[in-house]
Formats: C-alpha cells, sequence, structure tokens
C-alpha cells in the first residue's frame, strides 16, 4: 500500500524520501489541499533580506525567483536602490536563508531583480542579467561547482531595455530575453548548444521596460510581454513560433503583476497591484478572476501596491508555488507562504 508521500511523489512524476524525511516545505505542501494557502517558517529570512537602500529590502523592483530541484534550494539575486546586490538562498534541507559568495563581477553595484532570474534545472546553471546591462549581458552560475561565467553580448543594434524578462525554455534549450526596447519589443533566445543568440521576434507592441517572461513546464511555452502598465501579450512555443494572446485584464509584468506558472496544473497564476488576481489558461487563451483575498495582498508598506517586495517562486518538485513577502520598517518582518492551485491526478 502506498504512503500519503508515495502517492504524491507518484503523481508527479517524482522520486521523493520517506514521509519522515521531507523538509519542512515538503510536509506543510504536501498538506494543502487545492485553493489553501498556508505560511511556512523559515530561519534567518530577514537577516538575509533587508537591506540599507531607500525601500528597505532587496525585494523591491522585482517578480521572481528560481527553484533548484537538485539542490532543493531558492535562488535569488537583486537589491535595493543605493545598496549592493546580493545573492542569496532559502536551503528546503535546512529551512533556513542565507547569503551566498558574492559575484565577483557584481562587486559594490546597485542591481534590482526585476525578472531577470532563470534557472535551467537540467544542469543546475543560474542565470541573471545585472540592471541595464550593455548588450544584454548574461551571467550564469554552475550551481554544483559554484563557478560564474558570462554569455556572449546579443548581437543587435537593437535597443535592448533596462528591465527585461528572462526564462529557461527547456525544449529549446535556450534562454529567453523578452525586451520591450522603447515600445518596440524583440524577443531573443541564448542556444546553449551553438553559444550564439538569435532573433525570435521583432517589433512587438510593449511596455518599454520592466517586461517579463514566464515558463510553464506543463503547457511547454513561454508567456512574455507586458511592462510600464501594458498588457500585450504573446506566446512562444516550443518550435520557437512568438504567437499574439489576447490583451490582459490588467497592466502585466515587474512592479505591476506578480506572474507564476502554476507546476501542476501549467495555468499561470497572475497577482495583480491593486488587489485583484488571475488564473489564466494559455492553452484556451482565458482569464477567470479569482475569489477571496490572498495572504500576499495584505497591507505593507506601500498601500497602493499590494505585490510591492513580493517575490514568487514554482516550486515544482512539491507541486505549489512559494510566495516570499517581506515588510520593511523598523522592525522588520518576513513571510514565506505556499499555495497549492491544483491537486495532483491519484493513480
Amino acid at each position: 500500500m502506498k504512503t500519503a508521500a508515495g502517492i504524491f511523489a507518484f503523481c508527479l512524476g517524482l522520486a521523493l524520501p520517506a514521509w519522515g524525511q521531507l523538509p519542512e516545505l515538503g510536509k506543510l505542501a504536501h498538506s494543502l489541499q487545492a485553493g489553501q494557502w498556508a505560511e511556512l517558517k523559515t530561519e534567518n529570512i530577514v537577516p538575509t533580506l533587508e537591506a540599507q537602500g531607500n525601500s528597505g529590502a532587496i525585494f523591491g523592483y522585482n517578480e521572481g525567483a528560481v527553484w533548484d530541484p537538485a539542490s532543493r534550494q531558492i535562488l535569488y539575486l537583486g537589491g535595493d536602490h543605493n545598496d549592493p546586490a546580493r545573492f542569496v538562498a532559502y536551503a528546503a534541507d535546512g529551512n533556513a536563508w542565507r547569503t551566498l559568495p558574492q559575484p565577483e563581477w557584481l562587486d559594490k553595484t546597485a542591481t534590482h531583480g526585476y525578472d531577470h532570474n532563470a534557472l535551467d534545472p537540467e544542469r543546475g546553471i543560474f542565470y541573471y542579467r545585472p540592471f541595464s546591462s550593455k548588450g544584454g549581458l548574461v551571467h550564469r552560475y554552475d550551481i554544483k561547482a559554484e563557478k560564474w561565467t558570462s554569455l556572449p553580448p546579443i548581437d543587435t543594434d537593437e535597443y535592448l531595455a533596462c528591465c527585461v524578462g528572462l526564462a529557461w525554455f527547456p525544449e529549446l534549450k535556450s534562454l529567453v530575453f523578452a525586451s520591450g526596447g522603447g515600445g518596440k519589443g524583440d524577443v531573443f533566445a541564448f542556444s546553449e548548444e551553438s553559444q550564439k543568440w538569435s532573433t525570435l521576434a521583432k517589433d512587438l507592441p510593449m511596455g518599454v521596460y520592466h517586461n517579463f517572461a514566464e515558463y510553464s513546464p506543463v503547457h511547454k511555452v513561454v508567456l512574455l510581454g507586458g511592462g510600464n502598465g501594458s498588457r500585450d501579450l504573446y506566446k512562444l512555443d516550443a518550435a520557437g513560433k512568438v504567437t499574439t494572446l489576447k490583451a490582459a485584464p490588467i497592466g502585466v509584468g515587474t512592479m505591476q503583476t506578480i506572474v507564476t506558472a502554476d507546476p501542476v496544473s501549467g495555468d499561470f497564476l497572475v497577482f495583480g497591484k491593486t488587489g485583484v488576481w488571475y488564473v489564466y489558461e494559455v492553452t484556451r487563451d482565458e482569464w477567470k478572476e479569482q475569489p477571496g483575498q490572498a495572504p500576499i495582498f495584505a497591507p505593507t508598506r506601500v498601500a497602493d501596491n499590494k505585490v510591492w517586495h513580493v517575490t514568487a517562486v514554482p516550486i515544482g518538485t512539491f507541486g505549489v508555488n512559494a510566495f516570499i513577502k517581506y515588510y520593511a520598517t523598523d522592525t522588520p518582518r518576513a513571510w514565506v507562504y505556499l499555495y497549492r492551485h491544483s491537486q495532483p491526478a491519484r493513480p
């Protein structure tokens, strides 16, 4: 007879350890039913995420972090205004946050997270694009080897926005780079096999900057676009084709929304700064507004932006999405919420 943890592993196609060996994140995730939220208590979160800059945390201008299934860590690189950016991690096996060694190329640079964190889970490679770097320069980090290298610059005459969308697309074996480029958006892809950039689409209407790109491992597409109030959206598929979608019901992109993919259904979860949130079914190109208030919308420092200091992480290993929220005050606080949107099918 299968144990509860074994059934959960079977449903997601995972090889999970016995229930007693699951980390706290895994135990809490497994306890959730579809539509449920719960807080995960973690260690050292405030000291790791606090900052001395204008907003008080390294999570100000950002949208997402990444989950590495091999090391079972959340990884994030970014920072506050007028404060050096940091590379940080949450380890599920220790249930604690920590600051990782500062990359040599970062030095004391102030750069935000935006949607500039991406991960190739198969090879264990983390990607980060610094704020407004020339030529769209992207750095990559081999998690196991603990070594940084850099991608070649994008060979283009097009204007590259300061704040773009990055997403790893496994089926293309490429890093997707979506840039508003002054209002005429371009989509580039870096192939790790050829070590070259290519242009997948040009002159797409989208916001000047604060664009985003998010991958759905179920539907094998990248949703991208938006930026600075733009409602323009596009779908990149595994054949490298970019398709125009219906306009979003709200402005999307960094500082406007948190966009993340449910690892079970593959649908996108979109949380707006006014406190409204949607499920976007990309296969139908349909938006469904969701009832109730998500806990990430609880009032914090910026009253008119309910996604301020919030970042999202799809946790495919356990079939949930994590949301980290920071409240920068004289006595700062921080929370990690887990949300299960869909229940894995029972065998």
